[in-house]
């Protein structure tokens, strides 16, 4: 999906947010989404975002590991900045956990996931861990290819994203 990767790139250069990690609590500020931590009832929502009167509201799990949260973060971006979610209206994955109007990500299950889900996903890990920096760093040292966690650290993501990631760019 590269028009997503040019899109975050773009993104990121505008808001001045081009450098690891990336900041996306910043990001989602300088677009107007208000970021709030959740306690959710359901024990696999990560997250969900809201379009109210075209002002972004999302939500994150508070018990989620920082990483996890952030990735969460940058995925319900996702769903906004590839125009999921309309002025009034909203993407719902399931009306039912949280009402009309949201559009939520839950822990991934073993059946595939939806191609809006997919998109925002990719949308996360472009945004956490652009293509050219993350390159750029893999180059300069490939030995994080042998050891992931300083490099996780590096872009505060898991190694498990970071895995992911590489294994589509490499």
């Amino acid at each position: 999906m590269p028009d997503i990767e040019l899109h975050v790139i773009t993104l990121l250069r505008q808001a001045r947010l081009y450098r690891v990690p990336v900041d996306v609590a910043a990001l989602a500020r300088r677009h107007g989404i208000t970021i709030y931590a959740a306690g959710f009832q359901q024990p696999n929502v990560a997250g969900a975002i809201q379009n109210i009167a075209g002002r972004g509201i999302l939500w994150v799990n508070q018990l989620d590991p920082p990483v996890r949260q952030r990735f969460t973060i940058a995925h319900e971006l996702g769903h906004w900045f590839l125009g999921h979610l309309q002025k009034g209206q909203a993407v719902t994955d399931s009306s039912a956990a949280f009402g009309q109007g949201l559009a939520f990500r839950t822990v991934p299950a073993a059946a595939p996931l939806p191609p809006r889900e997919r998109a925002a996903n990719h949308f996360a890990a472009a945004l956490l861990m652009p293509r050219p920096l993350l390159l750029e760093w893999v180059d300069r040292d490939p030995r994080y290819l042998t050891n992931l966690t300083p490099l996780a650290r590096t872009f505060d993501v898991s190694v498990q994203a970071l895995r992911i990631r590489l294994d589509e760019l490499l």
